[in-house]
């Protein structure tokens, strides 16, 4: 732990362990709220948008049959995790994702 907090801090990062049912919840809170924020946000959609990898080729970004087809927030967890496609689900795979 002290190595990746030397690590981090080396970009301006502060990293914290999360040890007690108090932080969890929290920290599960702050990151959830944090996420429904940032969906709303137009250019934080576009840069989800670029991370997704439709090309199979392309060796950067997030292979588009890694999202979860289902919405995230379904998902039995206290930890929400990040959406690539927000807003565009509906039932139907990713864009680029060859599936129908």
């Amino acid at each position: 732990m002290d190595r990746l907090r030397a690590e981090a801090s080396e970009f301006g990062v502060w990293v914290k362990h999360v040890s007690q049912a108090g932080q969890e919840v929290a920290t599960v809170f702050l990151t959830s709220r944090a996420e429904e924020i940032e969906q709303g946000e137009p250019a934080y959609l576009a840069e989800l948008e670029r991370w997704l990898r439709t090309d199979p080729t392309a060796v950067h970004g997030v292979p588009v049959e890694a999202v979860p087809s289902a919405d995230p927030a379904t998902r039995p967890s206290n930890w929400l995790i990040r959406d690539f496609v927000v807003g565009s689900r509906g039932g139907e795979p990713p864009a680029g994702s060859g599936k129908s």
